[in-house]
């Protein structure tokens, strides 16, 4: 037999032990109906007999007009041939007949207690006492003792039964073998490959996946474990990556300093205003750096930390744009607005970060004289923010890239910023199960679509 591993031996285990228990009960409750049923047919020929005993004593009194020993010879034959005993008294009380079964009788009664009780005593059972009696009139009492003890045919309904349960249980083993081991197979392989698949992530194999699959319950949860170790895997690279990214990000501002630092220690520069001005941009820009990855570590855990009460994105989003105002006013950059009621349910001032987010980058990439609009509705079910730019707008490519850490086009390296505000922006909208999609094409700008749960959909 093919090797099954511990669980699966469990799982035969288990199948075999709960047919066999099953064919166990089921003999344990034939045993007890049998002994009921031979104990109902025993009692209803010893009260059958004992009738005709009682009717055969009151035939020989009407005969004789009393009871006289000679005259009972066919009540004893009946007692005889069914193993009993018999003891007649008359109104006074005085022996007529005493009679027990000799040890070797006749009769089909007789031949059974033979044969069924060879070698044993025969035992009998409490005495019973039943009237005789004529034309309303008891004449005498016959006591009457039958015998206890299984009967022949019992025991051997009993021995055919025992043996038929036994090959029931052979039988219900070996089909429940044939079932059960396919089926511990089936259970315990994929259990076992998604064991084995477990060890390898746990060892670093972030390559490891469950393959060959059932189309089940154990097959989805072989999947889930893939997806999960997808996910991990990607979550590794994209863990490289930002390393890579903020190790970029943060040496090109160093290298600055250090060389302006350098030149300074050996006079090449002069300490002047101009100069320190330099060096304090510098490190401002690197503050912000710092400030931009704080903000995107909170996004990224802004699940477990979100207050959600059901607001109107409308409110929200004219509190930012009139926040930014003077913003766009500098710049000579008209910021319309469009806003419809759009009740969700969310963090307040996690959507004004998305909003204030979408909206400074819309005011980055927008040349002066440009326009950029902010709108809000209700829509498919959800509650819906929208920022409009006539900015310089990107390629189908880039705008893939749009959300990714420190993801900058090459026509925007000139533009300020760290590249994280709209991959904030998109974190925050997961969190509250929604999520941001942006339309652009070059020259023409872009659109972003913020969708969050509606206050009242939302679970």
């Amino acid at each position: 037999m093919p090797s099954l591993g511990r669980l699966g031996w469990r799982l035969v285990v288990v199948g075999v032990g709960s047919v066999l228990l099953a064919v166990a009960i089921v003999a344990v409750i034939d045993s007890v109906a049998l002994s009921y049923e031979f104990d109902r047919y025993s009692r209803q020929q010893q009260d059958d007999r004992a009738t005709q005993i009682v009717a055969s004593l009151a035939d020989a009194y009407k005969s004789r007009g009393s009871l006289v020993a000679s005259d009972l010879a066919p009540a004893q034959q009946l007692a005889t041939a069914a193993g009993a005993s018999l003891a007649v008294y008359d109104p006074s009380g005085r022996v007529v007949l005493a009679a027990t079964p000799p040890a070797t009788t006749v009769g089909s009664m007789a031949d059974m207690m033979r044969r069924g009780m060879q070698g044993m005593p025969l035992t009998l059972g409490p005495e019973r006492r039943v009237p005789i009696v004529v034309d309303s009139q008891t004449v005498g009492t016959a006591a009457l003792a039958f015998p206890v003890g299984d009967l022949p045919a019992e025991r051997d309904v009993r021995d055919a039964l025992a043996r038929a349960q036994w090959t029931a249980a052979l039988v219900a083993a070996v089909v429940a073998l044939a079932f059960v081991v396919p089926l511990a197979r089936r259970i315990a392989r994929p259990v076992a490959a998604l064991a084995g698949a477990t060890d390898a992530i746990r060892r670093g194999e972030r390559g490891a996946r469950v393959r060959d699959l059932p189309n089940d319950e154990l097959g989805d949860l072989g999947r889930a474990f893939n997806d999960m170790a997808t996910a991990l895997e990607r979550e590794d690279a994209l863990r490289r990556s930002v390393v890579a990214d903020v190790a970029h990000e943060l040496r090109t501002p160093l290298t600055s300093i250090q060389g302006h630092l350098e030149a300074l220690r050996d006079g090449v520069l002069p300490a002047d205003r101009s100069t320190l001005a330099m060096l304090h941009d510098e490190a401002a820009g690197l503050g912000r750096l710092v400030a931009d990855l704080e903000s995107l570590a909170r996004a990224e855990g802004a699940g477990f930390t979100l207050e959600r009460r059901p607001l109107d994105l409308a409110d929200v989003a004219r509190d930012v744009a009139a926040e930014l105002g003077d913003a766009f006013r500098a710049k000579d950059v008209r910021l319309d607005v469009e806003l419809r009621p759009a009740r969700a349910l969310a963090d307040e001032d996690r959507v004004a970060q998305i909003a204030r987010n979408l909206l400074s980058n819309a005011l980055k990439f927008t040349p002066s004289g440009g326009q950029v609009s902010v709108a809000t509705r209700n829509g498919d079910g959800r509650a819906l923010l929208e920022v409009r730019d006539t900015g310089i707008g990107m390629t189908r490519e880039e705008a893939a890239h749009a959300f990714d850490r420190f993801w900058r086009a090459p026509h925007a390296a000139e533009v300020p910023g760290s590249g994280i505000g709209l991959t904030i922006a998109r974190e925050l909208a997961l969190a509250h199960g929604g999520d941001v999609t942006v339309e652009s094409a070059p020259g023409k700008g872009s659109v972003f679509r913020v969708r969050l749960p509606q206050a009242g959909t939302a679970t």
